[in-house]
């Protein structure tokens, strides 16, 4: 059976007439432009059977997704208090005429 396409995102169609049990290999005809793209994500120059990668995310939504995960926002619990730390300065009076500069670090709550 040959499939053709960038992806495939529902296969149901295509293995459906598998029965189970049959053992299955997916094969990829390779030329020298698609082996440039697989080196440029990540496989060696050799192609060694059974070599396995994880593309980095920056090759699409998908790639992205299987390389971070997903960021699940809960907005039903409570949120975090998170600190950074910020540089205040200011001029205190000193006497008649004069001043000082005054400089502290202090954290800064904010939630996240």
């Amino acid at each position: 059976m040959l499939m053709t396409g960038k992806r495939k995102i529902k296969l149901d169609k295509k293995i459906l007439p598998i029965s189970d049990g049959v053992k299955v290999i997916p094969g990829l005809a390779i030329n020298d432009q698609l082996k440039n793209v697989l080196f440029e994500i990540g496989f060696t120059k050799d192609l060694n059977v059974g070599e396995t990668i994880l593309p980095p995310a920056k090759f699409g939504p998908v790639c992205r997704y299987n390389a971070e995960g997903k960021i699940v926002i809960h907005k039903d619990r409570p949120m975090e208090t998170a600190y950074r730390q910020v540089e205040w300065t200011w001029e205190q009076w000193a006497g008649r005429w004069d001043t000082e500069t005054q400089s502290k670090i202090v954290d800064v709550p904010s939630q996240a």
